[in-house]
C-alpha cells in the first residue's frame, strides 16, 4: 500500500496564509493527504463523499469544514454534481500555525481566539453560528488584496472560536482511535483493489473482522452498506475515464471492477440517474 501522502504548504514571501479558490474538474482535487498547517474549506459547488481523518460522510454544497494540524482528509466528488462546464468550485484556507502563535503573541485582543483555534483537535462542520459570516468572508476574499484578506482571516478566526463549542465534530486524527485505522485501511485498500471482484469477507479481513461485525461498523460510521459505497466508488472512477478517455463503456466497465455491462448499467443509473451512455454525451456537449 502507498502511505498517506504528507502535503507541505510552501510559504509565500508576500502572504502569511495560503487562500486558494478553485473552479476544476471533480478529478483534480488532491488525494488523501495531510499537513501540519490549519485548513478551513468551503463547497461552493459539487457533492459527494469526504474523508476526514476518522470518519467518512457525504457532502453537499455550502458547507463549511475547519481542519486541524495533522488530520488527514480528502474531498470525493461526485460526477454528476458539477456546473454547466462540468467543474465543481471550492475556497481553501490554509493558515500557518506559527503565524497564528506571532500574532497571538504581539495583538494580545486575538488570544483567546487564537488559542482557542490552536487547541481544536477534531474537524469541525461549522454550525448556523458562524458559517452565514464565514461564507460571506470568505467569498469576499476572493475579490480582496492581501492586506484585505488578512483582516478577514483574522474575522474568520474569531468566527470559527467563539462558536467552537456548536459545531459538529467530523473527524479526528486517525492515530487517536481504533475505528479511525479502520476506516483509513478500508478506504484505502478499495481505492487500490476496486478494479478487481472483492468480496466483503476479503476486505474484513484487512481490519481484522467478521464479515457481519464489518457489515455493521461500516453502516454505522459511514451511513450506507460496504457494496454501496463500493458501487458508487466505481462509477465515480468510469465518470473519469468517459471524460477523460476515449475507451469503450464495455472496456470501462471492466476496468473499474464491474463483471457485466447490464449490472454496470443499471448501478450507473441509479448512483448518476441516468447510464453511462448519456452521461458521455453531456460531457461531449459541454
Amino acid at each position: 500500500m502507498k502511505k498517506l501522502k504528507y502535503s507541505i504548504i510552501p510559504q509565500s514571501e508576500t502572504s502569511s496564509f495560503f487562500f486558494d479558490h478553485v473552479h476544476i474538474s471533480p478529478s483534480d482535487q488532491i488525494a488523501f493527504h495531510q499537513h501540519e498547517e490549519l485548513e478551513i474549506s468551503y463547497i461552493l459547488k459539487g457533492q459527494g463523499t469526504r474523508v476526514i481523518g476518522d470518519k467518512m460522510e457525504r457532502f453537499s454544497q455550502g458547507e463549511v469544514i475547519f481542519i486541524p494540524s495533522n488530520v488527514p482528509h480528502c474531498w470525493s466528488f461526485d460526477a454528476d454534481k458539477v456546473d454547466d462546464e462540468g467543474k465543481i468550485e471550492n475556497i481553501t484556507l490554509i493558515i500557518h500555525k506559527e503565524v497564528l502563535e506571532r500574532l497571538a503573541l504581539n495583538f494580545p485582543e486575538c488570544v483567546l481566539s487564537i488559542r482557542t483555534l490552536l487547541d481544536i483537535r477534531t474537524g469541525l462542520s461549522l454550525s448556523l453560528a458562524a458559517i452565514e459570516k464565514v461564507q460571506f468572508l470568505l467569498r469576499r476574499m476572493v475579490k480582496e488584496n492581501d492586506l484585505e484578506r488578512l483582516s478577514s482571516l483574522l474575522l474568520i478566526v474569531q468566527a470559527i472560536a467563539t462558536t467552537a463549542h456548536v459545531h459538529r465534530e467530523v473527524g479526528d486524527a486517525i492515530h487517536k482511535k481504533n475505528s479511525s485505522n479502520k476506516l483509513h485501511l478500508i478506504h484505502r485498500y478499495v481505492m487500490h483493489n476496486f478494479q478487481r471482484h472483492m468480496t466483503i469477507e476479503e476486505v474484513a479481513s484487512t481490519v481484522q473482522m467478521s464479515k457481519s461485525s464489518f457489515c455493521i461498523f461500516f453502516k454505522r460510521e459511514v451511513g450506507m452498506t460496504f457494496i454501496t459505497f463500493l458501487n458508487e466508488f466505481r462509477v465515480k472512477s468510469a465518470c473519469k475515464m468517459l471524460n477523460e478517455t476515449d475507451r469503450s463503456i464495455a472496456e470501462i466497465c471492466y476496468a473499474v471492477g464491474f463483471t457485466d455491462i447490464p449490472h454496470f448499467n443499471r448501478t450507473f443509473k441509479k448512483v448518476l440517474g441516468g447510464t453511462p451512455t448519456e452521461f458521455r454525451r453531456r460531457i461531449l456537449k459541454v
